[in-house]
């Protein structure tokens, strides 16, 4: 069996980069800029796109402290790191600002929120927090004390990679033009006054210097010091637990901020911003394409499953009409210089209610296993094996098979065994060509971080997991209602414990661990740094899952369906389908004339209450999309069983209790029992009696004498 992740899952955002989820709008000098900043998760929210914030005067901290008489005009007064209390204290009123005011604060030396909360003190109704280079450097008192006049003692210098990376751009700098300490609390030098690092426009004193001969030093003693390239990226404003704020809340780059320093320059109010939400779609266009193809693959596959019953009514119909006709279902020509094989004619599996047990417990076993080992790589080599199975038999075999016999090539007979089957030319070709395909897949998904984007990868994956569906219920089968009632309900709690209960066990939710290969990187700003960083290489989606990406939205990410959502209720579909299928072959034997079909092909009542697949594959669309809807109310993935089975499981129940066969469903239907002994030329099982549409039951005179007859066997 096929071990399936049963899950509904969107995803708004692939979480690789802090994402800047607002649009700050400059009016200045009559030109207007967009610059997007990044939301904090404290104070207000940003408004919706189309109804903005503003205009709010612009003013940065330095020209409102002296407004208001605060401060006393050093770059250390402008940071707004004063304790409330204190804050309050030294102003001559609250509320100095007018409403209508954004505050341009410098980043550095308190928390994020403890700026937001002064400047909620002072009126301002927006602020905007901005990346400076002086904020990634301290000072410490204690440690240049115990310096003993080293130079440099007690500064606490930027932080290699984190804040800076030498191989993106470096540079010198003269020590005489630097004075020490070198801190935000001190100074607001900024060293690209003294060098551009190359391509980089903004630079970082790394705390080493260079002898004459351009060695790095791991000191100050050299005659010229070090500088590299300062990363200039959003950042996610943490709440720190205690100041509260009414304010909106952003934090724009340093590059952004150049621009906004530059309108407020004049320090008259002349500069006026506009926030609001960046726009997303209000339709997800992925999740309906999801939606559209798990309804789609689920019909499909199920369908296919009645393959061979359908068939077979095909050739009877056939033979009935002109009895000397050949058995093929095109009815005459030649035959094919290999058999045209048919999914459903491979061999199959009837689960009984152990085979269910199996399978949850393994699944689940496969499942805790996969969370703790990670050995999420070892899943995509054998699910590519398998797929390319699938797409070689469903796909390259009959395409091989037709131009073969177009051609008149010679389809040779390579092997021939009574075990596996025989093996032809056009067999080995269908899997040269299905496991190249595979191949090609299994090697974008090892070299290319994050390939879920690229299209080849996305539609691979999902044209694998369609003909994986097809194979996987044209293979294994439910006999009955009982069974399917036993594996769908307890695949239905396992899906609810996997999600929901495992977060207060483990503290975090194994399913969507699993699910996403392990869960998302764990630092998001690092990730954007260095992409290709082992712990940044989580977060994929496993492969066993429908993916499309979420077109149109600037978050990006893909809506993500699991397989296990289409063959576990796709098992109970496919019963249904063979069910309708077999009823209708005996109804076309009963007719003795090979015209007459059981089950009515039209009006509402028919299909409705005299059919089971098509009121099941209703009922299976509009549980997925409750599934879908509850998804977008509550912002995160969803156990799709947990609507797919009540939907499915009680329409069968309701459709067969109103036909007064749910007795007959439960135990296993005895039509469909007719039928594959029809098929096979051979009585077992039930007795042969064909179903009517009206009474339930009739003399099978003309299926007896099909059976009796070798002349007459569909195979």
């Amino acid at each position: 069996m096929m071990r399936s992740s049963s899950l509904l899952l969107f995803l708004a955002s692939p979480a690789f980069a802090v994402m800047p989820t607002g649009i700050l709008t400059l009016l200045h000098s009559s030109t207007e800029t967009e610059l997007f900043v990044a939301e904090a998760n404290f104070g207000s929210s940003l408004p919706t796109f189309g109804s903005p914030l503003g205009p709010l005067s612009l003013l940065s901290s330095a020209s409102a402290l002296s407004a208001a008489g605060l401060g006393d005009g050093s770059f250390s007064s402008s940071l707004l790191c004063d304790d409330a209390g204190e804050y309050s204290a030294s102003a001559p009123s609250s509320g100095v600002l007018s409403s209508a005011v954004a505050l341009l604060i410098p980043r550095g030396t308190c928390s994020f929120a403890v700026k937001a909360q002064n400047a909620n003190t002072m009126g301002a109704a927006a602020v905007v927090i901005y990346e400076t280079l002086s904020s990634k450097y301290g000072y410490n008192e204690t440690e240049a004390a115990a310096g003993d006049g080293t130079k440099g003692a007690g500064v606490e210098w930027p932080r290699n990679l984190n804040d800076y990376d030498c191989s993106r751009g470096n540079g010198t700098v003269s020590a005489s033009t630097i004075t020490l300490p070198y801190s935000s609390a001190v100074s607001a030098n900024d060293a690209t006054t003294y060098n551009s690092c190359g391509s980089c426009n903004f630079c970082l004193l790394t705390g080493h210097s260079l002898d004459s001969s351009g060695a790095v030093l791991e000191d100050l003693s050299g005659s010229s010091y070090q500088t590299c390239c300062a990363w200039d990226l959003h950042q996610n404003l943490y709440w720190d637990g205690e100041h509260q704020t009414d304010t909106v809340n952003v934090f724009a780059t340093m590059e952004e901020s150049k621009v906004l320093l530059s309108a407020t320059s004049e320090g008259d109010g002349s500069a006026t911003i506009m926030l609001e939400r960046r726009w997303t779609p209000s339709v997800n266009v992925g999740g309906v394409l999801i939606w559209a193809l798990g309804v789609a693959v689920a019909i499909f596959a199920s369908y296919a499953a009645g393959g061979d019953l359908r068939k077979g009514r095909k050739k009877y119909l056939t033979m009935s009409s002109d009895p000397t006709a050949s058995t093929g279902v095109s009815g005459g020509g030649p035959p094919p210089s290999a058999p045209q094989r048919t999914v459903a004619e491979e061999e199959s599996l009837d689960l009984t209610v152990w085979h269910a047990a199996f399978f949850i417990v393994f699944a689940s076993f496969f499942l805790v296993l996969l969370y703790f080992t990670g050995a999420y790589s070892f899943v995509k080599v054998m699910y590519a094996f398998g797929c390319s199975g699938a797409i070689s038999q469903l796909i390259f075999y009959p395409i091989v098979t037709r131009i073969v016999d177009a051609t008149g090539m010679n389809n040779k007979l390579l092997h021939e065994s009574e075990e596996w089957g025989n093996i032809y030319m056009s067999d080995i070709l269908a899997g040269v060509f299905g496991y190249t395909w595979g191949g090609i897949w299994l090697y974008v998904a090892f070299t290319i971080p994050h390939p879920d984007s690229i299209p080849f990868f996305w539609i691979t994956q999902d044209v694998f997991g369609a003909c994986l569906c097809t194979v996987f219920l044209s293979t294994i089968r439910l006999p009955n209602l009982k069974v399917a009632a036993a594996l769908l309900g307890a695949a239905f709690f396992y899906d609810i414990f996997f999600v929901f209960i495992t977060p207060y066990i483990f503290k975090s939710s194994i399913m969507l661990t699993v699910a996403t290969s392990g869960g998302p990187p764990p630092d998001a700003l690092w990730c954007e740094k260095y992409p290709n960083d082992s712990p940044c290489l989580t977060g994929d989606p496993m492969p066993m899952l429908f993916s499309i990406p979420n077109w149109g939205d600037y978050q990006g990410g893909s809506s993500l369906l699991g397989l296990g959502d289409i063959v576990l209720p796709g098992l109970l579909l496919a019963l249904c389908a063979r069910m309708d299928e077999a009823r209708a072959l005996l109804g076309a034997v009963a007719d003795g004339r090979g015209g007459g079909v059981s089950l009515p092909r039209l009006g509402a009542k028919s299909i409705c209450c005299e059919a089971y697949f098509a009121p099941v594959c209703v009922a299976y669309a509009v549980g997925l999309c409750m599934a879908f809807i509850a998804v977008l109310v509550m912002q995160m993935g969803q156990p799709a069983l947990l609507y797919l089975v009540p939907c499915t499981v009680g329409t069968v129940a309701f459709v067969g209790w109103r036909r007064g066969e749910l007795s007959d469903l439960w135990n296993g239907p005895q039509s469909l029992d007719s039928a594959q002994n029809l098929l096979t030329g051979h009585q077992e099982g039930h007795s042969n009696q064909v179903p009517n549409e009206s009474d339930g039951e009739q003399s099978a005179t003309s299926q007896d004498a099909m059976l009796n007859s070798p002349d007459h066997e569909i195979i």
